[in-house]
């Protein structure tokens, strides 16, 4: 993708998901979605940072964006919730694709969460960084 940022890496991140995540459906931010009636995970690319890097020889002169990767996992119990939230974790760890570069994976520390509707709801972000 030319002239790459955080805030056009969304399609991106979807399709790395789309492509290679079997184990769940996916539910994408903005786009509509059926909750199932089995595990699922929802995925949001959220842009946090843009520095412009200067010819100092830091990144030599390249822009730096940063952002995370928030996944939630729903299951209907704690031990599913947390089970899933691994798998994201082995999936999604620094990994690369398409000039997007994945850090390592940092639990909310809240463990599983009871929702009302019965399910268990569990929040992980991933760092995001793009160097252009």
């Amino acid at each position: 993708m030319s002239n790459l940022t955080i805030f056009n890496a969304k399609p991106l991140v979807d399709t790395e998901f789309q492509s290679n995540w079997t184990e769940t459906p996916i539910q994408y931010d903005g786009a509509d979605f059926a909750e199932p009636s089995a595990d699922w995970i929802a995925i949001a690319l959220i842009p946090t940072d843009r520095k412009t890097v200067g010819f100092d020889g830091t990144l030599g002169g390249r822009k730096s964006e940063e952002g995370i990767i928030r996944v939630r996992a729903y299951a209907k119990s704690a031990t599913q919730a947390l089970h899933l939230t691994g798998k994201v974790a082995t999936f999604l760890e620094c990994r690369e694709f398409a000039g997007v570069s994945v850090g390592v994976c940092e639990p909310d520390g809240g463990g599983a969460v009871p929702l009302e509707n019965g399910l268990y709801e569990t929040e992980t972000t991933f760092n995001v960084r793009i160097i252009t």
